[in-house]
């Protein structure tokens, strides 16, 4: 009778030890392969299981390692899982995978984590992605756990790296702005980045989103800072240069409409007396 891990066939004068991969009981005709996740050497009375970490197909002489990017967490493995988004296993032969630290993100299978890129984060461990930053906010290096407000004067998009100063004519008041405002009507901003709009001064005006203010032109005034529009001087009044913040009275026998730049002499024969819009 042939021993444990040889077998003879029928008519056979002596017993052949079983292949790797292979076992027999004693007193076998034949030798059985070894299931998936077991193997066996040469002569094998039993087959024995693959550790944690290695795997093994049916008729296994040895056990092969996981590849990077996939484990098997306990003995006996037919096959080998792929490490979870989030996570990697950079190593052959793993037992388990490895949580990617906050600021990185890992691919399903991964070998490694990657670190974020700028203008995105990830504040937990084990993201499978990393975020892009709110408008308003930035990160200006790779692997951010979080991202920052742009300061006042100052704006950002989506996903954005860096923050951009305000244009000319525009302002942002508060941080974390995701776009700048127009400098309101009576206002204006001559530089980028401004955090304010300047207020126009009496005897000028200004539209929405202006860089400069503008004088009133000879004729109109404004009489108040802040004015987004000049105003026309009253009948009976002038002004004959830009920029005044009050009009003149016509004085004695002179009269003049409304929007005037100069008072007008009344004609001969007729007189006005003073701030007339007429003569009589």
């Amino acid at each position: 009778t042939c021993i444990a891990g040889t077998f003879s066939a029928v008519g056979a004068t002596e017993c052949t030890k079983c292949s790797a991969g292979t076992f027999s009981a004693a007193g076998a005709s034949e030798c059985t392969t070894c299931i998936a996740g077991t193997f066996s050497a040469v002569g094998a009375t039993e087959c024995t299981k693959c550790s944690a970490g290695p795997f093994s197909n049916a008729g296994a002489s040895v056990c092969q390692p996981c590849s990077p990017g996939t484990y098997s967490a306990s003995v006996g493995a037919t096959r080998c899982t792929p490490c979870a988004a989030g996570n990697a296993a950079a190593s052959p032969g793993s037992t388990s995978c490895t949580e990617c630290p906050a600021g990185t993100y890992g691919l399903y299978g991964g070998t490694e984590c990657t670190p974020c890129s700028p203008g995105q984060f990830s504040s937990s461990r084990a993201a499978p992605t990393c975020t892009p930053c709110a408008a308003g906010t930035i990160s200006p290096s790779p692997s951010a756990t979080k991202c920052t407000q742009c300061p006042t004067g100052s704006f950002s998009g989506n996903g954005a790296s860096s923050c951009s100063p305000c244009a000319p004519g525009t302002f942002s008041g508060t941080v974390g702005a995701g776009q700048c405002s127009p400098c309101p009507a009576g206002t204006a901003a001559a530089d980028g980045g401004s955090s304010q709009c300047g207020e126009c001064l009496a005897g000028t005006f200004s539209t929405p989103g202006a860089t400069s203010c503008t004088p009133c032109q000879a004729g109109t005034f404004s009489g108040t800072s802040g004015a987004g529009a000049c105003t026309p001087c009253p009948a009976g009044t002038a002004s004959n240069k830009p920029g005044v913040s009050q009009c003149e009275q016509c004085g004695t026998n002179t009269y003049s409409s409304v929007g005037s730049s100069t008072c007008t002499s009344c004609p001969n024969g007729k007189i006005s007396a003073p701030g007339s819009q007429t003569c009589k």
